[in-house]
């Protein structure tokens, strides 16, 4: 005891400061497993639900690796700490959990582009939920649209509709309101798109015209034309672009600027109809097997050839207009349930996503051409040229 108030130190205090320690020691355990078995319950419940099983667990795992350095870097700001780790917790929550969605309740959907692909599934899947669809095919009698008859309940109704064809857009305005009598179309779903491969010049002016006709003009026909009903139901339309919009990619010319402009054309008209309870959004996929580019090269190359001025031709070689993807269809997915999710998301939610980003690379690449300074930005640029071959005839170097 005298030793203790010689050193000026009295063991009751020390005792007692040795105990607020231990108590705070063991409060910021017990919060921060809390915050860590919320978390892991949340994500279990999801877990069933969906096939990314993998990717939520790397998220929780990325959690506990920043809570980790936290400890490391800030030991004595436990309040710091676990702001960050609720904060990242709270964010995995919002991002993982199912939000409740809107009652279908007869709601009719216009979905464009149904005779494969993307708009093909998403009329198959609108059509089992209990939408009234509307399926708008290039091909009223070809093999996509007899399909849909056989697969899809008599709420599906296939269209005539050529997105570029002003009379056909009429023509399907038309029909769909005769349908639906009193009520109102509640989505548009602008799905149609095509896309050519190839120099900006070796394109013929037609083609690379058409590109732009129905990857952009369609869209921009369609929603100028059913606006006036989705704005009495409130409702929803739902882009379909491309990261190819928001990067651009060689040999892919008049496909980019049609994704870009689509993707433009969503963001004045969310702008532009939120007054009315008009919900845009956009879906931005990207490593999808869908069969855009399986048009027949070697007829296109030689419609391009015989339409090219003589010094293209001379500059570009017969070579040069025949350009093919070095890798199969293997190295894309077959799966397309994540981008139905999107789109259903977008018709659905009380409050959609603004741009959903689904597949391989759909959101990576954009991000590094915003970000990258060009000289790092152009080697990947040029690996994205890669995936073609292509060897004109005439070469500076």
């Amino acid at each position: 005891m005298l030793s203790g108030i010689a050193d000026g130190t009295c063991p009751q205090a020390e005792k007692s400061v040795d105990n607020e320690a231990s108590m705070e020691t063991f409060q910021s355990l017990f919060l921060t497993k809390e915050l860590l078995y919320l978390c892991l319950c949340s994500l279990a419940l999801e877990l069933p639900q969906t096939k990314a099983k993998l990717c939520l667990m790397i998220k929780l795992t990325a959690v506990l690796a920043i809570y980790w350095l936290s400890n490391s870097l800030l030991p004595q700001q436990r309040h710091i700490r676990h702001l960050i780790i609720a904060g990242l917790i709270l964010l995995l929550i919002n991002r993982n959990i199912r939000k409740l969605l809107l009652n279908i309740n007869k709601k009719a959907i216009l979905v464009t582009g149904c005779d494969q692909g993307f708009g093909h599934g998403l009329a198959v899947r609108l059509d089992k939920l209990g939408f009234i669809v509307f399926a708008g095919c290039l091909y009223k009698d070809g093999e996509g649209a007899c399909s849909l008859q056989k697969k899809c309940s008599t709420r599906l109704h296939v269209l005539q509709l050529d997105v570029s064809d002003c009379n056909q857009v009429e023509n399907a305005f038309e029909k769909i309101k005769d349908i639906l009598g009193e009520e109102s179309l509640w989505g548009l779903v602008n799905n149609a798109g095509i896309c050519y491969i190839g120099n900006s010049e070796i394109i013929s002016t037609d083609d690379s015209l058409k590109i732009m006709d129905v990857n952009f003009r369609g869209p921009f026909l369609l929603c100028r034309k059913f606006l006036p009903l989705l704005r009495r139901s409130q409702g929803r339309i739902v882009n379909v672009s491309s990261n190819a919009g928001l990067a651009p990619v060689a040999l892919m010319g008049a496909y980019c600027c049609s994704k870009s402009a689509l993707l433009m054309l969503s963001e004045v008209l969310r702008a532009e109809n939120e007054r009315w309870g008009v919900k845009v959004s956009t879906i931005v996929p990207s490593g999808y097997k869908t069969g855009i580019i399986s048009y027949d090269k070697v007829k296109m190359a030689q419609k391009w050839w015989q339409q090219a001025p003589k010094q293209v031709q001379e500059d570009f070689g017969r070579e040069g207009f025949f350009i093919n993807t070095k890798y199969t269809d293997s190295t894309l997915s077959s799966d397309f349930s994540p981008v139905y999710e999107a789109m259903i998301d977008g018709l659905l939610s009380p409050e959609p996503k603004q741009i959903y980003y689904r597949g391989f690379l759909s959101r990576l690449i954009p991000f590094l051409y915003s970000h990258l300074p060009y000289c790092l930005w152009e080697p990947i640029a040029g690996i994205l040229t890669e995936w073609f071959v292509f060897k004109p005839a005439y070469n500076p170097k």
